[in-house]
């Protein structure tokens, strides 16, 4: 007897290139990031001398690795010094 047979293949999600987002504004990359559909993942701020607040000290994924939408963008934005020395 005849059967039909219907198959879903996974398509294949789009994966981008992770851009350098170090020492740009964290909050218009927020912004961009959100717009294009991309999900945030942990964000810290970190007191650090000598970088103007908002900016961007570090990221994962890396610059130069592949990025799909689905996965998590993590960032370290610097946070207004604290002006004190330690004890």
């Amino acid at each position: 007897s005849r059967v039909d047979l219907l198959v879903a293949l996974d398509s294949t999600p789009e994966t981008f290139v992770m851009p350098d987002l170090v020492y740009r504004r964290y909050e218009p990359v927020r912004r961009s990031f959100e717009t294009g559909g991309f999900r945030m993942g942990a964000i810290k701020f970190e007191p650090y001398e000598g970088i103007s607040e908002g900016t961007i000290l570090r990221q994962l994924p890396l610059p130069g690795h592949p990025l799909r939408r689905r996965d998590a963008i993590s960032l370290v934005v610097a946070a207004p010094a604290t002006g004190g020395s330690p004890s």
